[in-house]
């Protein structure tokens, strides 16, 4: 090119154009843009171009020169971090906001709004702001980045309760700490946690006694846990002379816990033991899975003694052992005074222990209901005990089972009336051409495993694969 050639520059979809014997050339369009969280803004962007060295020469044009950043800086933010590990008993609470911004262009300041009133500028691109919250107040924060082409970025607006925090789990140790935090709060996990260690925890001067269940007879857990579909790893209890033991001793006051994966759970306890819970009252919990082994009195796969609690979509993979005569085993619930059980399965042994006393129910679902309501459940497994026992419910005082079923050829089971005995070929797909699951919902909750690779050709929650 030479001098009077033409020469566009653009900028998106816009032109800035270099005529006759201009030497430079300004230009200035206004540019909408958007950043991540959906806030838009418009800004003057000013583009200036070098035309040519000498408008009278035939020196080659220069290449044009635009300073101009469309790019919204980028906010990391780190949860508060709490440095005083009495936080919940002092009136005051000190948190710590890290924050990590990062831009093609650097960035020309960080602000930290609380209640949209401004309370510290950082012209760093990496720092933190330390704030005192003091009352019991509701508080709303956020932070806000600046580069220097004037792009602007704000987190997305977070909300602090100082009467319930920390909201966020990210550690077997923040996990064991909502039993002195709150527990009426509402919790969630962040990300999978390894409770491995919590088998050398709680040195009783004979054995260690693991984790402390969450909840207990003087203040239960009433608030609300979300699992988000993380896993538990390896959570150990070994408390034989304890009730009410599980990763909740007793929930209660209509909590809900949803989503919890617990896997290759080790739990022993005296009487009312679970998986989730050893005491569920009046309360829901939905969407879970545990693995492992369960032992105890009146001892269940996710809860070992429900009163009127409601449970669906959950599963069990792993063994129950009823330790106590008197007592009542279930591949899910140990006893279930009212309330339901619905769209779920055991796959294990469940093994009652205890010398030959009537009420020592055994059920591949559940050892004994009074009440309760179950139906679109199944078993698979061992089902042994010495005198009420069945391969779906050990013993019906006054309850109903609708469209439930075990597998008469693993269990070693045949009673009918409360679970009806199927072969493994009519529970595994495609059922023997039976219509044994006709009745179930496979558009919303269930999912036929036609391949036999999720779940070995039984019926398995969508939640499971989601």
């Amino acid at each position: 090119m030479f001098a009077g050639s033409k020469l566009i520059f653009s900028v998106p979809s816009l032109s800035c154009i270099c005529e006759g014997n201009e030497k430079t050339k300004s230009c200035s369009y206004e540019i909408y843009t958007t950043s991540r969280y959906g806030l838009t803004k418009k800004e003057l962007v000013t583009v200036n171009l070098n035309c040519v060295d000498d408008a009278t020469s035939d020196n080659p044009i220069v290449e044009p020169i635009a300073d101009t950043d469309n790019q919204n800086p980028q906010i990391i933010y780190f949860s508060p971090i709490y440095n005083n590990e009495n936080y919940y008993e002092s009136e005051d609470l000190e948190i710590i906001f890290e924050y990590e911004a990062s831009d093609n262009n650097a960035i020309k300041n960080c602000s930290f709004y609380v209640n949209e009133n401004l309370i510290e500028t950082s012209n760093n691109s990496t720092g933190s702001f330390i704030y005192n919250f003091q009352d019991d107040i509701l508080t709303n924060w956020e932070i806000v980045c600046e580069d220097f082409s004037q792009n602007i970025v704000s987190t997305e607006l977070q909300l602090i309760n100082i009467n319930s925090s920390p909201y966020k789990i990210t550690t077997c140790v923040e996990l064991q700490d909502i039993m002195d935090v709150n527990l009426n709060g509402d919790y969630y996990l962040q990300n999978n946690i390894d409770c491995s260690d919590t088998k050398n925890w709680n040195y009783n001067g004979e054995y260690y006694e693991g984790f402390s269940p969450i909840g207990d007879e003087a203040i239960s857990f009433s608030g609300s846990f979300d699992g988000q579909g993380y896993l538990i790893s390896e959570l150990s209890i070994n408390n034989p002379t304890k009730f009410n033991v599980g990763l909740f001793g007793i929930i209660d006051n209509d909590s809900k816990t949803v989503k919890v994966n617990l896997v290759d759970v080790n739990i022993i306890g005296s009487w009312r033991v679970g998986g989730i819970a050893g005491n569920l009252n009046r309360s829901n919990i939905e969407k879970s899975y545990i693995s492992g082994n369960i032992f105890g009195g009146l001892a269940g796969g996710a809860v070992g003694y429900s009163i009127f609690g409601f449970l669906s979509e959950l599963v069990f993979e792993g063994e129950v052992k009823g330790a106590l005569g008197s007592g009542a085993a279930g591949g899910l619930v140990g006893s279930a005074n009212g309330g339901a059980i619905t769209n779920s399965y055991s796959i294990g042994s469940v093994i009652g222990l205890g010398e030959n006393i009537p009420q020592n129910n055994v059920g591949g679902v559940i050892g004994e209901i009074d009440g309760a309501n179950v139906s679109t459940t199944y078993s698979v497994g061992v089902v042994s005990g010495n005198s009420f026992f069945g391969g779906l419910v050990g013993y019906n005082k006054d309850g109903s089972v609708y469209n439930s079923f075990y597998n008469s050829e693993i269990s070693g089971q045949s009673d009918t009336g409360k679970g009806e005995p199927k072969t493994t070929a009519q529970m595994t797909y495609d059922y023997d051409e039976e219509g044994t699951f006709d009745a179930w919902d496979f558009e919303d909750v269930w999912a036929h495993d036609t391949t036999s690779t999720v779940n070995n050709g039984y019926p398995y929650l969508q939640w499971q694969t989601e």
